[in-house]
């Protein structure tokens, strides 16, 4: 082979495999950078938002859900572009990027606000089956999230 030629496959190669790492780690994959997942499950009155429709797509880049994933989110606290530093966030600026506000007591969704103890309201908010703060749970891998409201 003549030296331009190998020289050009040499420097494709390199091309090829700087960019395939370039993907995995932007990605996620084999664990480059942190990628959370858990589940989600708001109900209101027993009726439960189901977050595998378009609107809760992607719309999020820290914060997310993937079409066919049902109730599982993403969560991306760390980016490998420095530019794009995030903070792992916590479960109310989680259901923020949502338009679902939340207090340790309150949940204000379509417009509606429901207080924890008003007659006949109540709001729990969990994580793995244990009360917990909104503004104080960072998300983690792993998280079960459930928001419930009984009015």
């Amino acid at each position: 082979m003549r030296p331009v030629v190998t020289y050009g496959l040499g420097v494709g190669a390199v091309a090829v495999v700087v960019f395939v790492l370039f993907v995995a780690f932007v990605s996620g994959v084999g664990g480059l950078y942190t990628h959370d997942h858990g589940t989600l499950e708001v109900s209101i009155d027993g009726e439960r938002i189901d977050f595998d429709q378009p609107q809760y797509h992607d719309r999020h880049p820290t914060f997310h859900f993937h079409e066919g994933g049902g109730q599982e989110w993403h969560h991306h606290p760390e980016s490998p572009l420095a530019v794009l530093e995030f903070e792992r966030l916590s479960v109310a600026e989680a259901l923020g990027t949502l338009e679902i506000d939340v207090t340790d007591s309150s949940v204000t969704i379509d417009g509606r606000i429901y207080e924890d103890g008003e007659p006949g309201t109540t709001v729990s908010i969990t994580v793995d089956g244990e009360p917990a703060d909104p503004d104080a749970h960072l998300l983690q891998d792993g998280d079960d999230v459930v928001l419930e409201v009984v009015s």
